[in-house]
């Protein structure tokens, strides 16, 4: 359905022609010839849509059967959200330790899925990485740019 809205929202026949001739035959032609190349750009769009979906998808699943988000998840379980001495992972079986970055890994390797998504959900693109830079030069703003001072 998203890949059929990316078709047509660019294969419109609707737009005016640009300097057009006033030839009928010519003027015929050239519509043709912009329509043919508007509906050729809206099928590679949703040639697009469909591979980037199909992508995001594909790393959502490999992140939700890795063992990297299950040893974050049974940290999260045992010692944060529960306070368990054994969790059902487990039970079950061997469970990895967490390592140092694993949830910096995760949450990058999310960030390229929300932003595909985003891209063929909302038809514009979003950067991650982009929001990061302008959060970091804010903050140095604020932090080089202000005095603070304990009133106690």
């Amino acid at each position: 359905m998203l890949a059929e809205e990316a078709r047509q929202h660019w294969a419109s026949d609707r737009l005016p022609l640009l300097n057009a001739s006033t030839d009928p035959k010519l003027n015929a032609a050239e519509l043709e010839a912009v329509r043919k190349a508007e509906h050729q750009f809206a099928d590679e769009q949703a040639s697009n849509a469909k591979t980037g979906l199909k992508d995001a998808i594909a790393k959502a699943r490999s992140i939700l059967g890795s063992a990297r988000l299950a040893s974050v998840v049974n940290i999260r379980d045992k010692h944060l959200a529960h306070a368990l001495e054994t969790t059902r992972r487990e039970k079950r079986g061997q469970v990895s330790p967490m390592k140092y970055g694993d949830e910096t890994a995760l949450l990058d390797q999310s960030a390229s899925i929300v932003e595909q998504l985003f891209c063929w959900v909302n038809g514009k693109s979003f950067s991650i990485e982009n929001s990061r830079e302008i959060d970091n030069e804010n903050a140095k703003a604020l932090w080089r740019g202000c005095k603070f001072e304990n009133l106690t």
